[in-house]
């Protein structure tokens, strides 16, 4: 795990050597396309070595690696009940999805996503308290002990001691399973006979984020190096996508443009949130067209990517 980002950048030398025995020349331009863990090693590149690539295109990224999977084992506690069952039926799920997105119809500016996802997927108390009273009311069977569980799925991590927020929670509409697997990290701080359910998001996760995130997280806003040699990145997540949600990578944005201003960061890395898009596909209109052509042409010409509809095109 310690060398994760650096295994990246090495076979980016070993493309860029091959590429230049191949054709007798060195590549002009060298570009990274990756999405989720994928994501994750894109971004890591842009801040740890920023001389790999031209230009970067990150799809829905796991950039803040240890939060993320902290949100997943939240989830597994939740979804679980003490013996390691299940605490949800399928169709107490599907009644939780439909009140959620009822609860965020009526604020839903885009006519063909009420009811089928949500473009501005940011929780309000008092959606949350619609979706709950929605749920209940599609499903009689839906217990106290489902409805905190919903709660907690849609609040996300706190740390047990400080309060503070580990992550963002689950989007309106989005299914349970992409949401609370990949435990394995923990494996490796805690063992192989870790055991989730009694994970604790105090001191446990204090252990657990120390041993990991310098190694694991790409959460700097420092672009200084790869925004100085004119490199370029293109950065999406989705509205609907439980697997990564979109909040840390939001967040992080947020800190970039801090660092450089809104103006001068759009010259050289732009975020967007799509629309229904979950991790792979989704209910909404979020297609990108031709990622390598949207890179190519922002680098090479200067013409940057810019939203059609509730997409991009090149």
């Amino acid at each position: 795990r310690a060398h994760g980002h650096r295994a990246t950048h090495l076979a980016m030398r070993a493309g860029r050597a091959l590429a230049a025995a191949a054709y007798g020349r060195t590549p002009r331009f060298v570009y990274f396309l990756g999405g989720s863990t994928g994501g994750q090693q894109a971004l890591s590149l842009a801040q740890r070595h920023p001389e790999d690539c031209d230009a970067i295109l990150s799809a829905v990224p796991a950039n803040a690696r240890v939060a993320l999977h902290a949100y997943f084992l939240w989830n597994w506690q939740a979804l679980h009940r003490a013996d390691g069952s299940l605490l949800f039926a399928q169709a107490q799920e599907k009644a939780w999805q439909e009140a959620a997105l009822a609860a965020f119809a009526p604020e839903e500016p885009l006519e063909r996503a009420r009811g089928r996802f949500a473009s501005d997927p940011r929780w309000t108390p008092s959606r949350l308290e619609a979706a709950l009273r929605g749920a209940a009311r599609r499903d009689p069977s839906l217990s106290p002990a489902h409805l905190d569980a919903l709660r907690r799925l849609a609040e996300g991590p706190r740390h047990a001691l400080t309060g503070r927020r580990i992550h963002g929670g689950l989007p309106p509409g989005g299914p349970f399973a992409p949401s609370c697997g990949n435990l394995y990290l923990f494996n490796w701080v805690f063992g192989a006979d870790f055991d989730p359910a009694r994970f604790d998001f105090g001191a446990d996760f204090d252990r657990y984020a120390a041993a990991l995130a310098p190694d694991l997280d790409a959460e700097s806003a420092d672009l200084d190096a790869f925004r100085a040699r004119g490199g370029k990145l293109l950065v999406y997540s989705g509205t609907s996508d439980s697997c990564v949600p979109w909040h840390a990578t939001a967040a992080w944005y947020g800190r970039v443009t801090a660092r450089y201003g809104l103006d001068a960061t759009r010259d050289f890395c732009r975020y967007y949130l799509l629309p229904g898009r979950e991790h792979m596909g989704g209910p909404g209109v979020q297609t990108i067209r031709d990622e390598f052509a949207l890179l190519s042409r922002w680098r090479e010409k200067g013409v940057g990517p810019e939203p059609v509809g509730h997409g991009m095109v090149p």
